[in-house]
């Protein structure tokens, strides 16, 4: 603070090397609010904040808070290393550590895998209809036969269901991947034949991806997965560190077999709870169908789980299929706002108390793309995302150089939605997407994840994202559209990176520190500050490449950060409530700096009483 009571005198603001911590006191209301910004070591948020809360008397219990995700600070050697050597340390203890586990009861010798397959296996077994009270039969899908497939033990060795199990060996070789699929089909019909079809499928941590490239080809045709898998089914599998192509694996079978509700895919992780280091001792991921009780069965699960191997487990994520249409539903109950107990969100409401409000602009350094010349032909998005986006092949006819225009180029379509518009429309840079020569390169290849235009019809383009290679230089991609479809062989030629090359953005001069302190000061005198109104600011701090300013004002206070690079932040706070005026302050501000834009802006009531309205809304 300045100290000086001209200026605000509410605030402490502590610069350090790790970041910066302000501490806004209001005597009267015994409230003190913290902003704590750490340039890295995220880790040591909740220590800091608990120590913090601690030191002024205060309980966690006590507060409420909010969390933002900024940059960092560049050119601190000694807080990377730092963070490099905790990741090394960390991962070394990791795979080179014996992680003892907590011991399982002495009459079981199983190992914590077989009780977490077990216990999902049997918590997710699908129910025994009144057509069909036969046993259950699991098919165990291991490694080639010179493998130890312990899943296969693990299943024939369960008491708590009663269940025909059947191993499904890994080809030998997949030299031949058409006579492997035969042997497969044969192999899974034969089983069915010999028992019935199948009610669970098990992955062996043995199994290989080839193996479930084979399977999602054969389960592709839905006659042939409908006479192998009974309608409701369960698909379980360890996830090793490296292998998330199994949790894609049993996706499929919600997004792509199933499809319809109740038709869950959970993920699950495993940790042991012993060591104090919460150490991901496995990852487990699931499908169950027609399981109308799946999360109470998934409850279970995770219960005896914990139980009996004393270990932690968490559902990540859990994924349902397509919710039905009931036709002519007529709900039980119809109810009312009068029918649910409000006491507790009255109760919050109205012990808001806003003192004041908060923004956090983030704003990069964002060079423009390079221009383009008449003749070029280009793709021009003529419905604009993320959803349903079209590119339109199209050739530039002019250049706009009208400042007060939003467009820069008028382009002529060669073709269009219709296939028959040929008419000339304007855009702007960021709608146009440019042509290089790696577009041209078919030969390379394109990673799943991948973001791409695909051309779905003659020079109209939408985009999707790669979802697998196929063979042959194919593609299985998903349209990133409201229906999201997912076509299958695809071919290189039709496909290409969403974005355009990075050699299409042009050079422009770095920021510099002296122009950043006169935009921050300019904005706030001519934008913040009421007319004759002081204004401290405190000499800026280096720290690192980047710089940390603070100015103090009557009415608030403000803190610059520059990472050094091309990120800026701005944490500004006033006790009166005023969306205009960070408007304003935000265009004052990034008027003074070339190609500077803002990317974010936080707006938070700060005050007490569970406070998550501004006053306005109060």
């Amino acid at each position: 603070t300045s100290g000086d009571a001209s200026f605000d005198d509410k605030v402490l603001v502590f610069i350090l090397k790790e970041g910066y911590i302000t501490a806004r006191i209001f005597v009267e209301e015994k409230y003190i609010a913290f902003d704590l910004m750490l340039w890295d070591d995220l880790d040591r948020i909740d220590t800091i904040m608990k120590s913090l809360m601690t030191g002024v008397g205060g309980q966690a219990a006590d507060a409420s808070s909010f969390r933002l995700v900024t940059s960092g600070m560049s050119g601190l050697e000694s807080c990377r290393k730092n963070a490099l050597d905790q990741i090394t340390t960390e991962s070394h203890d990791f795979v080179c550590s014996n992680v003892q586990f907590k011991a399982l009861a002495a009459d079981d010798k199983q190992t914590a895998m077989a009780v977490v397959l077990q216990q999902l296996v049997a918590s997710h077994a699908p129910a025994a209809s009144k057509e069909n009270m036969e046993k259950k039969v699991i098919g165990v899908l291991c490694g080639n036969k010179s493998n130890t497939c312990a899943s296969l033990a693990d299943m024939q060795q369960m008491v708590s269901l009663e269940a025909e199990v059947v191993p499904i060996y890994a080809c030998e070789s997949f030299d031949n991947m058409m006579a492997c699929e035969e042997e497969v089909k044969e192999t899974v019909k034969a089983a069915t034949l010999r028992h019935k079809k199948l009610d669970i499928l098990v992955l062996d941590v043995t199994f290989p991806y080839a193996m479930a490239q084979v399977f999602e080809k054969l389960f592709r045709d839905k006659v042939f997965h409908s006479r192998v898998m009974e309608e409701f089914q369960l698909v379980v599998t360890p996830v090793p560190h490296g292998e998330n192509w199994r949790t894609v694996f049993l996706d499929r079978f919600r997004t792509d077999l199933v499809l319809f509700d109740p038709a869950h895919r959970a993920n699950l992780r495993i940790t042991n709870a012993d060591t104090g280091n919460n150490y991901t001792f496995v990852d487990w991921c699931l499908f169950s169908s027609g399981d109308e009780d799946f999360f109470k069965h998934l409850s279970s699960a995770v219960a005896a789980i914990e139980a009996q191997t004393g270990m932690k487990t968490e559902v990540d994520e859990v994924a349902n299929g397509i919710i039905n249409t009931i036709a002519e539903f007529q709900p039980p109950k119809i109810f009312k706002d009068s029918d649910y107990d409000r006491t507790r969100a009255v109760s919050q409401w109205t012990s808001q108390t806003p003192v004041g409000h908060q923004t956090i602009f983030q704003m990069a350094l964002q060079p423009p793309k390079t221009g383009l010349e008449i003749g070029e032909e280009v793709l021009a998005m003529d419905e604009p995302g993320p959803w349903d986006m079209v590119y339109v092949l199209a050739t530039v006819v002019d250049i706009l150089e009208d400042e007060e225009l939003e467009e820069d180029y008028l382009l002529r379509y060669q073709g269009g939605p219709g296939g028959n518009d040929y008419g000339i429309h304007p855009f702007s840079r960021d709608q146009i997407r440019k042509f290089s020569e790696v577009d041209e390169e078919m030969s390379a290849s394109l990673e799943v994840g991948d973001l791409v235009l695909y051309e779905y019809e003659d020079r109209l383009y939408t985009n999707g994202v790669i979802s697998q290679k196929e063979e042959g230089h194919k593609y299985s991609i998903y349209l990133l559209n409201t229906d999201g479809r997912k076509l299958h062989g695809v071919p290189r030629s039709s496909l290409m990176h969403q974005f355009e090359s990075a050699d299409f953005i042009e050079d422009i001069p770095d920021l510099s520190i002296p122009e950043l302190l006169g935009a921050f000061a300019y904005a706030l005198k001519t934008e913040v500050l009421e007319e004759n109104e002081q204004m401290s600011l405190i000499d800026s701090f280096p720290i690192g490449a980047g710089v940390v300013q603070t100015a103090f004002w009557k009415g608030g206070h403000a803190i610059l950060k520059w990472d050094g690079s091309k990120q800026v932040e701005i944490n500004l706070f006033t006790y009166e409530e005023d969306f205009d005026l960070r408007l304003a302050f935000q265009e004052a501000f990034t008027g003074q700096l070339d190609y500077v834009q803002t990317v974010a802006r936080d707006e938070q009531p700060r005050g007490y009483g569970g406070i998550v309205n501004f006053a306005s809304e109060i």
